[in-house]
C-alpha cells in the first residue's frame, strides 16, 4: 500500500537577503526568487508537512519603569521573553489542502492561541507543487491580503515587527473569513471576506456586527533579468466598524470632603445629572495601500529595496483606536515605510527602515487660544543586523522613536523618550 510523504522540511523558503544558503550568483537568481517568500506566492504542496520556529529575545525601552500602573499592571519593558514558538503542519492533495498552524509567546503575559486553521480547494492548472496554484478558495483563520508587509513571513522577515501603519491598521496579520487567491505567471491576487475583528492576545474576539469585511490585494512578480525582480501591488479595505454606546445613567449626589474634617460642610454636596442611553451604531471604515520593491545583485551580494503608502479612514486598531461615533468626526490615517536590506554574505545581512504613522491627521486643538492641527504623528528608524548560522538567526534592532505625545513647559507638543532595542534568537524547527 502506497504512503503519503512526510517532510520535515520548512513550507516556505528563507527570504534570500536571510537565506541558509550561499551567497547567491546572477546565473542563479531568477530560479532563487522565484521560491515562495509570501502569502501570495505560495505552493501547497502535495503530501505532509510540518515546520516551525522559536524566537527568544531581550529588549530594553526608554519608557520602561520599575513601577505599577493605575490597572495594576507592571510598567517594566526591559525583560526577557519568548515573542514566538510556532508549530504548523500542512497537507496537500491534489484538489484540497489543510494548515494547522499554533502559537505561544510570554510577551503581554502568556499567550497560547491558533495562528492558523485554513481549509483550502484548489485547482492547479499548469502549476507544479513547488508553484503558486492558479485557483484557490481558502476558509477560517487565515491572513488578510492587504500590503506586501502582511504577506510576509514572521519567520523570514528581516525587521523584527511589521512598520508603525500596518500595526496600526492590522495588529494581527490574520482574520476569520474566506479568501480566494492564486497566481498565473507575472499575476498573483487575493480577495477576502472576513469578520473585521483581529486577533488580540487573549484569542479571537467576537464579531460585534453582522456586516463584515472585504479586503483584496492584486500584484506583479516579474523578471526582467535573471540578476534582477521587480514588484508590486494595490491593495484595498473597506468594512464597518461597531460603537457600542453607552449605558443610561442616573442622576447621582456624590459627597466631596474637600477640608479633609469627615463632616459635611457647605458646598461638599455635589449633584451629577443623569444621561440618556447612547444607542450601538455602526461606521464605515477603509483602507488602500501601494507597494513597491526590487531585489538584484551587486559586488556585495543581493540587495532588496522596498516601500509602502497607506491611507485609511477609521480604521487603526492598534496604536490609537478611533471611535468617530463617539467624537463626532471620521479619523483619516496616513503611513509610509521604506527599507533597504543587503546580504553581506551568506552569514550576515545588514538593514534600515523608516516608517511614518499619522493616526489622525484631521484632529484640531486649542492652545492659548489659537486653535492648531494635532500633530499625533510617530516617525521611526530602524537599523537591524542578523547573523545566520545553521538554521540559527540572531538579529539585533534599535528603534529611534520620534512622536509628538508628550508637552514641553510651555504645552507644545513635544517628543518623548520611547526608543526601544530588541536582541532576537531564532531557531527554525
Amino acid at each position: 500500500m502506497a504512503t503519503e510523504p512526510t517532510s520535515s522540511a520548512p513550507a516556505a523558503a528563507p527570504s534570500i537577503a536571510l537565506s541558509h544558503e550561499a551567497p547567491i550568483g546572477k546565473g542563479a537568481l531568477s530560479k532563487e526568487l522565484e521560491r515562495e517568500g509570501s502569502n501570495y506566492r505560495r505552493p501547497l504542496r502535495r503530501g505532509l508537512n510540518w515546520w516551525g520556529f522559536v524566537q527568544v529575545q531581550a529588549q530594553g525601552n526608554e519608557l520602561s519603569e520599575d513601577e505599577v500602573g493605575p490597572d495594576g499592571e507592571p510598567l517594566n519593558l526591559d525583560e526577557f521573553g519568548v515573542r514566538r514558538a510556532r508549530l504548523r503542519i500542512d497537507h496537500g492533495w491534489e484538489n484540497a489542502f489543510a494548515t494547522l498552524e499554533f502559537d505561544l509567546g510570554t510577551l503581554n503575559g502568556p499567550n497560547f492561541r491558533l495562528r492558523r486553521a485554513e481549509a483550502s480547494v484548489l485547482y492547479r492548472g499548469n502549476a507544479a507543487d513547488d508553484e503558486t496554484p492558479l485557483l484557490v478558495l481558502t476558509g477560517g483563520v487565515t491572513d488578510v491580503p492587504f500590503g506586501a508587509e502582511l504577506g510576509e513571513s514572521q519567520r523570514d522577515r528581516l525587521f523584527l515587527e511589521q512598520s508603525l501603519a500596518s500595526q496600526a491598521l492590522f495588529p494581527t496579520p490574520a482574520d476569520i473569513g474566506f479568501k480566494l487567491w492564486g497566481a498565473y505567471q507575472f499575476v498573483d491576487y487575493a480577495i477576502a471576506l472576513v469578520n473585521g475583528e483581529p486577533l488580540s492576545d487573549s484569542g479571537w474576539p467576537k464579531d460585534l456586527n453582522a456586516p463584515k469585511d472585504v479586503a483584496g490585494r492584486i500584484g506583479t512578480r516579474v523578471l526582467p533579468r535573471d540578476d534582477l525582480r521587480l514588484t508590486g501591488g494595490v491593495s484595498f479595505y473597506a468594512g464597518t466598524g461597531f460603537s457600542p454606546g453607552t449605558p443610561a445613567t442616573k442622576d447621582t449626589l456624590r459627597w466631596l470632603d474637600l477640608n479633609q474634617n469627615a463632616s459635611v460642610d457647605a458646598g461638599e454636596i455635589v449633584g451629577t445629572t443623569g444621561s440618556a442611553a447612547v444607542p450601538s451604531q455602526n461606521y464605515g471604515r477603509w483602507g488602500t495601500a501601494l507597494d513597491l520593491g526590487a531585489s538584484f545583485v551587486t559586488k556585495l551580494g543581493v540587495t532588496q529595496l522596498g516601500g509602502e503608502l497607506y491611507l485609511a479612514e477609521n480604521l487603526d486598531r492598534g496604536v490609537m483606536p478611533y471611535d468617530p461615533i463617539t467624537t463626532g468626526a471620521d479619523a483619516r490615517q496616513f503611513g509610509a515605510s521604506f527599507f533597504g536590506v543587503q546580504q553581506l554574505s551568506k552569514w550576515i545581512a545588514l538593514g534600515a527602515r523608516g516608517s511614518f504613522y499619522d493616526p489622525n491627521s484631521n484632529l484640531i486643538e486649542q492652545r492659548a487660544g489659537e486653535l492648531h492641527l494635532k500633530n499625533q504623528s510617530y516617525w521611526e528608524i530602524s537599523p537591524t543586523a542578523a547573523i545566520t548560522y545553521d538554521r540559527a538567526r540572531l538579529t539585533f534592532e534599535y528603534d529611534f522613536v520620534l512622536d509628538y505625545l508628550g508637552r514641553n513647559a510651555s504645552g507644545v507638543p513635544a517628543d518623548v523618550a520611547n526608543n526601544r532595542w530588541t536582541l532576537r534568537l531564532q531557531v527554525d524547527l
